[in-house]
């Protein structure tokens, strides 16, 4: 009987050429079995399996004979092996790589079958290669991808079978790129250096490693453009600003700058954007930027030529009586001086000055003067006294004016006093708060009013719960019902001719219409306690002497509207100054935090939008030493911390020994000298005698 074998190697069948990777191959083999059954009585007495007596293996280099029984096993042969295993493990000669061995087994059972010879062949698997491995670009930048390419090559012809990529960044192997070819210029950073370790597979087995040459990621050269010089027409005192579009992979700007006038090179202001150089009127000047990153230089742009021009004539520092917008002007004719910038090449020769009662208005003065000094005394019988005023000047060598520079006074003394009139009529209002209480008769607040022809009185009372009474006396007395108030309430009084109306919160509460007959010579207004105990907190007073306003019918009252336009939450407002600078209108405020652990701080808003300015530091510093310049104008003085210097001002000439008597001096206001009080009576005047001053009041 001949037995049918099923023989593997590796575990392979033996079908095809078994391709083997290892140097200790495993044959293994089956067959069916043959159960020996004695019968006795016709019942099984006894059963055997009959096993495998020997196997024979050979195994050899050459195909010659391969499968018959005169194969030569040059490579192994195992001769008659009596055992029942059935596996077999090659310890023969050594094999090599990329060679292909043929073997062949029997085998014979105990019953003295045998198998025919079964052949087989394997081939000992030759390692992939990689060949050519290298990263591409080999000098990066910032701006590209990364991609590693190479040869796979295998002896046996089999395909490339999950080849092994790694990518490492400054050493440090990155397992998330593992298999990837291409790496996305979003993961570079400058400097980092990149390899890739590849393990060529052919499916069967890795082959050796193979690594890269690293390459380093450099920054993409930066670029400059749109260069320009700014300002676009520099006068000879301007400042230079080299503009331009700066670009680079890194995002640092270290670029380098070189300025020419009349195109030489101006060395001293090498690497400066911001540039003053000497220059003239018609002097020509560019700038050349080059690009640099802090590693890398992009190319050189200039920018286009700029022709120096003219500056202008500026007037600055206004001083009016030596101060700059002063708001207690004593004197009706103040001595305005100024300081003037004169452009290169050109001489001032004119002068325009105008003054108004609002920023760069001519309704009190206008006048072009022929004249190189920098000093004006305002005229006699312009200004009057308690009124805001602007004065406007300009300068230039010819009667062409360019920017006027503007300054803000103020008059001391009484508006009301100097121009209330009964036949025109007056208007007062003011926002007030009283505190609840019962009413009474003997405790007012009053505000007296007189204007030259006519005296009224009104008063203030508390006048109970949520409310407030108003009366009002010129020569009888009426009182206002009790009027339900506000926090804060807004009285209006206005006054022309014998007739008075008063109003709380724009709705007319008295009318006093022909009740105005209480004579007066004077003119003056009072405000303040009255009678009895009472305290009133007043957060507005003004008025007018243009006419008596009535709210809801005189269109006065229609022209301004107020809305909140900025909150300083957590802050006290100390001061507010206005400030007009080249056709704007500034505010200047200065706050204190209610916390005391905060500095002070100054904000300067125009269109509703704030700027900070730091408050100034106080400095406790004993003074060693005080100097003044020639001229008189300045005052240095030596401290500890270093020296500060003064500017000081022009006092208007005074006679000052002039004397006030009868025959020996004229109208003192006609030699430069104002009458300056606080109280309404005039308490000084021109007599007989001279000048009287009384001291009685």
């Amino acid at each position: 009987m001949i037995l049918t074998l099923t023989v593997k190697v590796n575990n392979q069948s033996v079908d095809d050429i078994v391709r083997i990777i290892d140097a200790n191959p495993t044959v293994t083999w089956s067959f069916d079995h043959i159960d020996v059954v004695t019968v006795d009585d016709g019942s099984i007495a006894s059963s055997t399996v009959v096993e495998q007596s020997f196997y024979e293996i050979r195994i050899g280099t050459s195909a010659v004979n391969h499968g018959e029984w005169n194969f030569v096993g040059d490579a192994e042969l195992t001769g008659v092996v009596t055992s029942t295993d059935k596996f077999w493990v090659y310890d023969g000669t050594f094999l090599a790589r990329g060679t292909s061995y043929y073997g062949q087994i029997r085998v014979q059972d105990t019953k003295g079958n045998v198998s025919g010879w079964v052949k087989f062949t394997m081939r000992f698997n030759v390692l992939p290669t990689i060949s050519g491995a290298a990263i591409s670009p080999s000098s990066p930048t910032l701006d590209d991808d990364l991609t590693v390419s190479y040869t796979f090559g295998d002896p046996d012809g089999d395909a490339e079978s999950g080849t092994a990529i790694r990518w490492f960044n400054n050493g440090v192997h990155q397992r998330e790129f593992d298999g990837r070819t291409t790496i996305d210029s979003s993961i570079l950073a400058y400097d980092d250096q990149w390899f890739v370790d590849l393990i060529p597979s052919d499916g069967y087995e890795y082959g050796s490693r193979t690594t890269t040459t690293a390459v380093t990621v450099a920054s993409t050269a930066p670029t400059a453009s749109d260069v320009l010089v700014f300002p676009a027409n520099p006068n000879e005192n301007d400042i230079l600003k080299a503009e331009y579009a700066f670009s680079g992979s890194l995002n640092v700007d270290e670029s380098r700058f070189q300025w020419f006038v009349n195109d030489v090179h101006q060395t001293a202001f090498d690497n400066l954007q911001f540039a003053r150089p000497d220059v003239s009127p018609g002097d020509v000047v560019k700038v050349r930027v080059q690009a640099h990153d802090g590693v890398t230089l992009g190319a050189a742009i200039e920018s286009d030529n700029v022709t120096i021009a003219y500056s202008e004539f500026v007037v600055h520092d206004i001083r009016i009586d030596g101060d700059n917008n002063p708001l207690a002007v004593n004197s009706l004719r103040p001595t305005v001086t100024w300081d003037l910038h004169v452009p290169e090449g050109k001489e001032q020769a004119y002068v325009s000055i105008k003054i108004g009662t609002f920023a760069g208005a001519d309704d009190i003065y206008s006048a072009t003067l022929t004249q190189d000094e920098m000093l004006f005394s305002i005229p006699t019988s312009l200004l009057i006294k308690g009124r805001d005023y602007y004065i406007s000047i300009a300068a230039s060598d010819t009667q062409t004016f360019g920017r006027y520079s503007i300054s803000h006074f103020r008059i001391s003394g009484s508006h009301w006093q100097e121009t209330v009139s009964n036949t025109t009529g007056w208007t007062i209002e003011t926002s007030f708060h009283v505190d609840d209480a019962t009413y009474s008769e003997d405790n007012f607040h009053v505000i007296r009013v007189q204007d030259g022809t006519r005296f009224g009185e009104i008063r203030i009372h508390q006048g109970g719960a949520n409310g407030v009474r108003i009366a009002f006396m010129s020569e009888v007395l009426e009182t206002s019902i009790i009027t339900t108030s506000r926090d804060w309430n807004r009285l209006t009084i206005s006054g022309k001719g014998d007739d008075c109306k008063i109003y709380l919160n724009g709705s007319i509460i008295i009318d006093a219409t022909g009740d105005l007959t209480q004579a007066s010579t004077s003119s003056k207004l009072e405000l303040g306690l009255g009678s009895g105990a009472l305290e009133v907190h007043y957060r507005t007073f003004y008025y007018s002497t243009a006419g008596d306003f009535h709210p809801g019918t005189s269109s006065e009252f229609n022209t301004y509207q107020f809305s909140n336009a900025v909150r300083f939450d957590g802050n006290e407002v100390a001061d507010v100054v206005g400030r007009f600078n080249d056709g704007e209108d500034y505010k200047i405020i200065a706050l204190n935090p209610h916390d005391e652990d905060e500095g002070g701080s100054i904000h300067e808003i125009t269109t509703l939008e704030r700027g900070e300015y730091s408050a100034s530091t106080v400095t406790f510093s004993p003074v060693n030493r005080i100097r003044s310049s020639p001229d008189g104008r300045w005052s240095s003085f030596a401290h500890a911390r270093g020296a500060s210097a003064y500017l000081g001002h022009l006092i208007s000439n005074y006679d000052h020994e002039l004397d006030f008597t009868d025959g020996e001096s004229t109208d003192p206001i006609s030699n430069g000298w104002d009458l300056i009080q606080n109280i309404g009576d005039d308490s000084a005047f021109f007599g007989s005698t001279g000048l009287e001053i009384d001291t009685t009041g």
